[in-house]
This record gives structure tokens, C-alpha cells and sequence, in this order.
């Protein structure tokens, strides 16, 4: 008799562990949807895992840390849809060797997916290893064409912005605007330097003016460099800059300009707004503009609410690319990512994403904004 009660309670144990299991599945298969194409969309109360190689000290920090912030904010917004991401982060410190090593050590970790390197160079640095290892970086301040690598490692990336050769327009409408005769072209070497000369030269030629300075520099020199250049400007009558570089090389040509009380007008990029907004520089009474991708301004405010600060361009994409990386994972069942991603279009915080074989956004384009 008592081993029959002993047999019982089994019995019992057993029939409700399965009860429990079923239960349980029902439940899971009732937050399981399916895509067109018959995978599974498993949106709901899930966990993705990525690593992150950014700078987060060194020259581009600020870029790095603005990257990092975009990706935070996504994290919490996600978890509000029942999608818990994980992210590790290694800082390269602005070191293309490190970005190597960081590359090295998240494959070494299991991680198929990364957010960053930074800048250019450091993402041409670690694109062999990134190929290398079947890996995908989403990238959220560089397009196509400033890395170099050959078309099937770069594959391998998907950038936040748009290529830099659409900022040919929005650069002609400006110089025309001013009323620009004699353009100057300073840029900082190496592949971000030729994409953005050679996309001004175009823009120079459709807008009637003459390119009668065109002038490279390393980064390390950059600031010394560029105080010499601007005195040469002057000189040669420039009446309008173009310049891109490191937040060094624009304070540098902002000061200088004030020193020699230079005031013709300036197009740069996201770092001279940078060196303006952190009041590193006063700009006075000169007239400096921003070529920058569109963004929105719910997620500028969105964005000072949570640190205090204005954003520059890159928080944004870093997060719409934080996004996407998430319901990618998620979504793209037996598909490539590069499959997945090509297929439609997605969802950012402000506007829709369509990327081409070559992992650029391709339907945001530049604008032209005046610093304040």
C-alpha cells in the first residue's frame, strides 16, 4: 500500500511538471508572430547580446561617447517593448590597434554583431578582422565611402549616414547663397579628407566658384597646420572655407580667423557645431555653418532631457542603428543580415531607414544648418 501512494504522488508530480511545461508553451508561442516570408518575428519579451568598440577616451571621445549615449537610449526604449538588449563595451581609445584588439576580443567573446569602431581609419584598421570573422559593425557616423576594404569586407558594415558624396548639393546651394568666388578646401588626409574634397570640388563647379586653396594635414599637425592655412587664405582672398577635421582643427581655424579678424563665411562639419556647443570657442559674429545629416528635433530634446546636452549628429543614428540591430536579430530568421536589412525599409526614431548593398542609409541626404 505504501508504495502504491509513493507511485501515486509520482504519478501526480509528473502530470503537473507536463501541465506546467504546455502551459508555458502556449504562452511562448502566443508572443511568437511570423514575418511574410514565414520566419519567426519574436519581437516579444526577448534578449539580443552585442558588443560595442567605440572610443570612449582619445581624440574622438566625444564622438564615442555620443555613440554610446545613442545606444543607451535605445536599450531603454526596447526594453519598454519586451526586448532586453545587452551590450558590452570595449573602449579602442581612439587607437586603430585597439580597434583591432576590441574586434578580436568580442569575436573571442561570441559576439557576431558590434556597434562601432568610431572614426574612419579605425574602422579601416579592423575591417580585415571584422570579415574575417563573419562579423556585422553597424556604424554610426561613417558611410561607404571614407573606409577602405574591398566591396565584400565592407559588406560587413551598415552606416547610419548617407554617403558623403550626396552633400554635393546642399554644399552648391550654400556657396551660391554666400555668394562665394574663391573657395577654400581644408580637410584633415586620408579617406574622410579625399570623399569630402572631392564631393566640395563638385559643389564649387556647380555653384560657379574657383577652388583657389585645396589643402590637406595630417591629424596630429591639424591644429598647427590649419592656423597657417588660414593665414594663407586671407592672403589669397579667400571669401569662403570648407573645412572638415577634428574638433582641434576647427577650433584652431575659428580662433585664428578671429585673431586676424578674418570673417568670410565657413561650412564644416559635426565637430566645428561641437567645438561651439561645448563653448570651447565663442563664435562671435562669424558666420559658420554645419553640413550635417537630417535629424529631428523630438529627438534633440528626447536626448538633452536624459544628459543634459545637445546632441550632435550621431547620437541619432546610433540609436535608429541600435534599433534596428535589435529587431534584426530578432527578425530576419534563415536570412542574412545584409538579406534582411535590404528588404525593406525601417523603422527610426523620426524617419524610415532603406539601405543599399553597400550598407548606407540612402534616403536621409545632408543638409545645410547655420550654428547659433
Amino acid at each position: 500500500m505504501k508504495n502504491k501512494n509513493i507511485l501515486y504522488t509520482l504519478i501526480a508530480i509528473i502530470i503537473i511538471a507536463l501541465g506546467a511545461y504546455f502551459f508555458n508553451q502556449s504562452n511562448i508561442q502566443a508572443d511568437i508572430t511570423k514575418n511574410k516570408d514565414g520566419s519567426a518575428n519574436l519581437s516579444n519579451n526577448k534578449t539580443v547580446n552585442f558588443g560595442a568598440v567605440l572610443a570612449l577616451t582619445g581624440a574622438a571621445v566625444n564622438e564615442g561617447t555620443e555613440l554610446k549615449n545613442g545606444i543607451e537610449m535605445a536599450k531603454a526604449d526596447l526594453l519598454k517593448d519586451g526586448i532586453t538588449m545587452n551590450v558590452e563595451y570595449y573602449d579602442d581609445a581612439t587607437d586603430p590597434k585597439k580597434s583591432i584588439a576590441g574586434v578580436e576580443y568580442m569575436n573571442s567573446k561570441g559576439y557576431k554583431t558590434i556597434f562601432g569602431p568610431t572614426w574612419s581609419y579605425m574602422i579601416t584598421a579592423a575591417l580585415p578582422k571584422i570579415s574575417e570573422h563573419g562579423m556585422t559593425a553597424y556604424i554610426g557616423d561613417t558611410s561607404s565611402d571614407v573606409v577602405d576594404g574591398d566591396a565584400k569586407q565592407k559588406s560587413n558594415l551598415v552606416h547610419g549616414i548617407s554617403p558623403i558624396y550626396q552633400i554635393i548639393d546642399p554644399s552648391a546651394a550654400w556657396i551660391k547663397d554666400r555668394g562665394i568666388k574663391r573657395l577654400a578646401i581644408l580637410t584633415v588626409d586620408g579617406t574622410w579628407g579625399i570623399a569630402h574634397t572631392n564631393a566640395w570640388i563638385k559643389a564649387a563647379q556647380q555653384a560657379g566658384a574657383e577652388v583657389v586653396m585645396q589643402e590637406k594635414m595630417d591629424y596630429t599637425s591639424e591644429p598647427t597646420t590649419i592656423a597657417t592655412l588660414t593665414v594663407k587664405a586671407k592672403s589669397l582672398k579667400v571669401d569662403g572655407i570648407v573645412q572638415t577635421g577634428t574638433e582641434a582643427g576647427a577650433i584652431a581655424l575659428v580662433k585664428k580667423m578671429q585673431e586676424l579678424k578674418y570673417n568670410v563665411p565657413v561650412l564644416g562639419t559635426v565637430y566645428l557645431k561641437v567645438a561651439v556647443n561645448t563653448k570651447k570657442i565663442n563664435k562671435g559674429d562669424l558666420d559658420l555653418s554645419l553640413i550635417e545629416n537630417k535629424s529631428s528635433e523630438e529627438f534633440k530634446n528626447k536626448y538633452k532631457e536624459m544628459y543634459k546636452t545637445n546632441p550632435s549628429a550621431v547620437a541619432e543614428p546610433a540609436y535608429d542603428l541600435a534599433m534596428i540591430a535589435a529587431h534584426t536579430e530578432l527578425e530576419k530568421g534563415k536570412r542574412s543580415t545584409q538579406e534582411y536589412l535590404l528588404s525593406k525599409e525601417h523603422s527610426g526614431f523620426a524617419s524610415k531607414y532603406k539601405f543599399d548593398a553597400s550598407g548606407d542609409v540612402i534616403n536621409h541626404g545632408w543638409i545645410v544648418n547655420p550654428i547659433k
